[in-house]
């Protein structure tokens, strides 16, 4: 009686730090990437720790940085905008004391510049 068997592996490699290369299943490779485990060299039969960042951390770093420079241009969009608001304020303010007569120079409130404004200037306020 004689059995047949078939495997079907997935094998990647990987250089360990004496020079050679190392195969392992993909899944394994994928396990110890993501814990940062060790794996033994079959080779210089040492145990070597995984080199670098897996794809998925590097990929959780991208996103981390590019959320950090979205909350920064929201950050600064409000900022402006709270700014413009304000500029705006001010003006208004200005607009509406000159309307009722008063100098914006020497604060001081004269009549005839009220009537003025009110005459000749009817929509500066608007």
């Amino acid at each position: 009686m004689s059995f047949v068997m078939a495997l079907n592996v997935s094998l990647e490699a990987i250089e360990c730090g004496c020079g050679h290369t190392v195969y392992m299943e993909t899944t394994t490779m994928t396990r110890l990437q993501r814990s940062h485990k060790t794996f033994y060299c079959t080779i210089c039969g040492e145990h070597r720790y995984w080199p670098g960042k897996s794809d998925l951390e590097k990929l959780r770093g991208k996103l981390a940085t590019t959320r950090d420079m979205l909350d920064t241009a929201i950050m600064e969009r409000n900022h402006n905008e709270h700014r413009r608001r304000g500029e705006l304020a001010a003006k208004t303010r200005i607009k509406n004391r000159i309307a009722n007569g008063v100098c914006p120079c020497c604060q001081r409130t004269f009549q005839n510049l009220g009537r003025h404004m009110k005459s000749q200037h009817p929509n500066y306020v608007e």
